[in-house]
């Protein structure tokens, strides 16, 4: 009578419970994910369905140079000092510069420049009877420079090209006969330093650099002879954006 009703009973639950195992649900939890939850039993993840790009739990982080990548406008101040054969004019350098970096790798930045800048202060030497004034009222400069991501917010550059600088001369003379001079001319020469830049934020940066610059053929007669170099030094902090 036992076994009678035990057959009766595996006759009725054994359909049920293969029913119960083929019975499923299906639904997404997640892009790629496809949860398949049995009746009665515990979720199984299934393989992931197609999509067009891979599915990652977390957003990449970018290289190091890309945070100093594409176009930058800045804004200098410093300190200048401008040399020549025998006077030296100490002031303040002051002007800007736009420029377009390019990352290569991940830590590797390559990228270009133009500037503009003037500079405060006069140099003057008094030389037989007649007192001499330099001044660098104005200068241009474009160039190329290589910097390194030495961490995400931290760039280490060198940099260097072609400056055009103009220096104003002029010379009064008190003594008999008395006389004024003055003269403008524009010098070719080029420029060379380096520096450290700081990100602050998603696109605003601060950098401190040294530049050399020299400059060559300043001549203050109209009599072939010997012609003035001036080197330059300058030190300059700089605030900027990238956009």
């Amino acid at each position: 009578m036992k076994t009678l009703a035990f057959v009766a009973l595996a006759s009725v639950a054994l359909p049920a419970a293969a029913q119960q195992t083929h019975t499923t649900v299906t639904r997404t939890t997640r892009p790629g994910v496809v949860v398949t939850t049995h009746t009665g039993g515990y979720p199984v993840y299934a393989a992931p369905v197609p999509q067009d790009g891979p599915y990652l739990p977390y957003e990449p982080l970018p290289s190091d140079a890309d945070v100093f990548g594409g176009l930058r406008l800045e804004v200098q101040a410093g300190y200048d000092r401008l040399s020549g054969d025998i006077v030296t004019k100490e002031g303040v350098t002051y002007g800007g510069e736009a420029g377009f970096d390019v990352p290569v790798g991940r830590a590797l930045l390559i990228g270009g420049y133009v500037g503009a800048e003037g500079s405060s202060g006069e140099a003057c030497t008094t030389l037989i009877g007649a007192t001499n004034c330099y001044r660098a009222p104005l200068s241009l400069t474009a160039g190329g420079r290589v910097g390194i991501a030495v961490s995400p917010t931290t760039l280490l550059y060198v940099k260097g090209g072609y400056t055009r600088g103009r220096i104003a001369y002029d010379s009064t003379r008190t003594t008999n006969p008395p006389s004024v001079l003055s003269l403008r001319q524009n010098l070719n020469g080029y420029h060379l330093g380096g520096g450290v830049e700081q990100q602050f934020g998603p696109s605003a940066y601060g950098k401190i650099e040294y530049v050399y610059t020299k400059l060559r053929g300043f001549d203050v007669t109209t009599l072939p002879g010997p012609t003035e170099d001036f080197d330059r030094h300058q030190v300059k902090l700089g605030l900027g954006v990238r956009m």
